[in-house]
């Protein structure tokens, strides 16, 4: 199974060129790049250009959270990952949509780890919860944004492709 990734590059005019790389996502990978390598220099990677995007908020906004792991943004020289946490339960008679989720700036492979674990555990007990009915389906959405916008001292978005706009936006660590 690929372990994709998306590479947001901005140009001089603010507009993002994107591309994709198939195993752009994996660990390896992101431990290169949070060491200071440019995701382009990682070896046994190849980026397929994408298209090209007026904001990052719109090339977040493209982004599949449920087949992407990380997405690189790149502006002059800094390169800041950020992980893909995908808003699907897994619940049998759920249905959610497969393009809605967030992205969280990652500073270190064991930061995107524990990130990880730490959003699986909140989807399961969500899931437990629906499942016993003491969430209501409808609001496990709700629960997981909040969770989410819950994660201070992080930039993160939420990604809904057909929103008009995001649903919420931090363009920068929270302040003290």
């Amino acid at each position: 199974m690929a372990e994709r990734a998306l590479l947001a590059r901005e140009r001089s005019d603010g507009s993002y060129a994107a591309a994709t790389s198939r195993w752009g996502g994996t660990d390896r990978t992101l431990a290169a790049v949070c060491s200071g390598t440019p995701p382009t220099a990682v070896p046994d990677h190849s980026w397929e250009p994408r298209g090209n995007w007026p904001d990052f908020l719109s090339v977040g906004a493209s982004l599949d959270p449920l087949t992407t792991e990380l997405l690189y943004r790149v502006t002059d020289d800094e390169t800041t990952p950020f992980l893909s946490l995908w808003f699907g339960l897994p619940l049998a008679s759920a249905s959610v949509n497969p393009a809605v989720g967030a992205l969280v700036a990652v500073d270190s492979l064991p930061d995107a780890r524990g990130l990880r674990r730490w959003f699986r555990r909140v989807k399961g007990s969500l899931a437990d919860a629906v499942s016993a009915g003491t969430v209501p389906a409808a609001t496990a959405p709700l629960v997981l944004v909040a969770a989410v916008t819950g994660l201070t001292g992080r930039e993160r978005y939420l990604v809904a492709p057909d929103a008009a706009e995001p649903l919420y936006t931090n363009a920068g660590p929270d302040g003290p």
